[in-house]
């Protein structure tokens, strides 16, 4: 049992949040200034050269400074970070820890749960905000970072094969909710800045996958799941089930 929710660890949330009210992720800075330097070299590179309209170094000069601006779009698109309000505050409920679509919702006997769950299999596709939020209030237990490869993530066996991350919570009644990050084909960087011991608020941020990947939310046995396969989520808002008991 967790006797003290209000216990938050300061520095471990201003490490999680890093600018709360930026739109933008704090780890796609980096990935945006350096595409926006690209495109400003090659723009620079294009006026000091100053080719020959329609030559080979004239379309090479712009091509690079167009997909160097189309890259700096795209990463501020995938990279956006907008504010969410859980739709339900009750302790009983789980929200999503990540914005997607249902693929499958099933009970499990998974020894890194500890038993039987009830898993909810979220695909996130490029297009989908990737900030990933804690789906209940509580008490981080465990967290276990698995090197792995990068399967697709819409396939089971990403949940086993795949690098991934796994991270267990526990709310003042001592039920168990956990969350897995897992990378896909194209995600290579899975980041998670939550730790043991840590006490994170419901729909707080503490992580994200970079450019597609999978989330998987364990439910103890019994808890009422409020989704089906094909259901859009978003992380931080979307009520995906009840734990039982509450």
């Amino acid at each position: 049992m967790i006797k003290d929710m209000d216990a938050i660890n300061t520095e471990a949330v201003n490490e999680l949040v890093k600018f709360p009210s930026s739109p933008i992720a704090y780890d796609g800075w980096a990935i945006i200034l350096a595409g926006l330097f690209v495109a400003f070299g090659c723009w620079i590179g294009l006026r000091y050269m100053n080719p020959e309209p329609q030559s080979t170094a004239w379309m090479l000069w712009v091509s690079g400074t167009v997909l160097a601006l189309a890259f700096t779009v795209f990463s501020i698109w995938f990279f956006r970070d907008p504010q969410r309000t859980p739709l339900s505050q009750a302790a009983e409920d789980v929200i999503s820890a990540a914005d997607g679509t249902v693929l499958k919702v099933e009970t499990v006997n998974d020894p890194r749960y500890g038993g039987t769950a009830e898993k909810i299999s979220i695909f996130m596709s490029p297009l989908n905000v990737h900030v990933n939020r804690a789906p209940i209030r509580g008490k981080v237990t465990k967290v276990e970072y698995v090197p792995g490869k990068f399967f697709a993530a819409n396939l089971d066996k990403a949940s086993t094969d795949n690098e991934r991350n796994w991270v267990s919570m526990q709310n003042a009644k001592g039920q168990q909710v956990a969350f897995l990050q897992i990378a896909g084909f194209i995600a290579r960087r899975i980041v998670c800045r939550t730790h043991v011991g840590d006490h994170l608020g419901v729909g707080q941020r503490y992580g994200m996958i970079r450019f597609g990947s999978r989330m998987e939310i364990f439910l103890p046995k019994g808890s009422k799941i409020n989704v089906k396969p094909g259901d859009k989520l978003q992380a931080g808002e979307t009520v995906v089930g009840k734990l039982p008991n509450a």
